[in-house]
């Protein structure tokens, strides 16, 4: 939809019927920066917080998984001889 200077004219016109002109204002002050700048100020700092929570996550997961893989490092190796009696696990009978 195309807006024509007539159409966008009337808009305008029907958005400050209600208001005088002197009703209608901007927020130019000191406070209004100072506002803007606090806010701009606190999402950088909850921006730096999510992103340290995060690497601190990424650390824990991946100290879990150095410990998973040490454990099954572990897990794998050969049974030592001395769990078992000597006469057990030396030889294999293959019979048909």
């Amino acid at each position: 939809m195309q807006l024509t200077a007539k159409l966008f004219l009337k808009c305008v016109d029907t958005l400050i019927a209600g208001y005088p002109l002197g009703e209608i204002k901007m927020e130019i002050s000191a406070n209004g920066a100072i506002n803007a700048v606090l806010e701009q100020k606190q999402a950088s700092n909850l921006q730096q917080v999510q992103v340290s929570m995060f690497k601190k996550a990424l650390d824990m997961n991946s100290q879990g998984a150095l410990a998973l893989i040490n454990v099954a490092t572990q897990a794998a190796a050969p049974v030592s001889s001395a769990s078992n009696p000597p006469n057990l696990g030396q030889s294999v009978d293959i019979k048909a």
